[in-house]
């Protein structure tokens, strides 16, 4: 009696084994599948005149098609470029934004045109600008400039909750200031063009003063810089440089001759490189 009722009951092990087999062979095929590349069919870069390309190709002229983000000239080897290759449809389909003079408080509307655009990758880049102001006084409070960003972002992933958005850090001014500021050529224009008075102005003085100066302007440029990456961190889809290009050496040989303070295609390839990094292992 106890013996047929254990040959009844043997086999249903066996059948949890099998099932338990089916259910892992679906759940790695549904991994596999998850890994597969999601294709990008628009994107767009937002933020300044570095991000416009601005005089990276000719005196005081915008120049998108060397953005490193956007631009389809070969010379700057752009994001757009190295995600054509793996996302035909994109073909096409870049937009740039930016906008020169733009500051944080500009980024919410260039987030609106994205949306309109279905981007479904929008780099950024902002704060040179909020930095960049006639005296320190003026700069763009951290304040202001974090809500400024967070309505941006808000505005963004509330209509495109799948996109992904490479954010760069503010680039390292006070490098600009120190490659530049003993050749003639950049103290003239800095003065003529009035370019980022808060950090150029009197280039060549040490005195105390403007030291400090500077010092102040790198100080609320490293808080500009914290802020987004408190923002971006909040979004899933959002990919922050970790301070990657604030760090990046530019030389000289790197800014334009016709500002000493924009990259030139060579500067603009670097910032490429370093976004296309950013794109696959950024930090959230």
């Amino acid at each position: 009696m106890s013996s047929g009722r254990f040959a009844k009951l043997a086999p249903r092990p066996a059948r949890r084994g099998a099932a338990l087999i089916a259910a892992l062979v679906v759940a790695a095929v549904t991994l596999l599948s998850s890994c597969q590349p999601v294709q990008i069919f628009s994107m767009a870069s937002t933020g300044d005149s570095i991000a416009r390309g601005f005089d990276a190709c000719g005196f005081f002229k915008d120049c998108p098609n060397v953005s490193y983000s956007t631009g389809s000239d070969p010379v700057s080897d752009s994001l757009y470029q190295r995600l054509l290759p793996s996302n035909r449809g994109l073909s096409g389909h870049s937009y740039n934004d930016a906008e020169i003079g733009a500051q944080a408080v500009d980024l919410w509307g260039q987030m609106g045109l994205a949306v309109w655009q279905k981007a479904d990758v929008v780099t950024v880049l902002i704060g040179a600008n909020d930095a960049c102001a006639s005296t320190v006084g003026n700069m763009t409070s951290v304040e202001s400039f974090t809500n400024s960003v967070q309505s941006a972002f808000a505005l963004f992933y509330g209509s495109r909750p799948g996109a992904r958005v490479v954010l760069s850090s503010i680039p390292n001014i006070y490098r600009v200031w120190q490659v530049a500021h003993n050749n003639k050529q950049a103290q003239l224009i800095w003065k003529l063009g009035q370019i980022c008075p808060s950090m150029l102005s009197n280039p060549t003085s040490m005195a105390p003063a403007d030291q400090l100066r500077r010092s102040f302007v790198s100080m609320q440029i490293t808080k500009y810089n914290a802020a987004l990456a408190a923002v971006c961190k909040q979004y899933s889809g959002c990919r922050w440089d970790g301070g990657a290009l604030w760090r990046y050496p530019f030389s000289l040989s790197q800014l334009s001759p016709y500002d000493y303070f924009h990259p030139n295609a060579l500067g603009q390839r670097a910032m490429s490189g370093l976004l296309w990094t950013t794109y696959h292992s950024g930090k959230n």
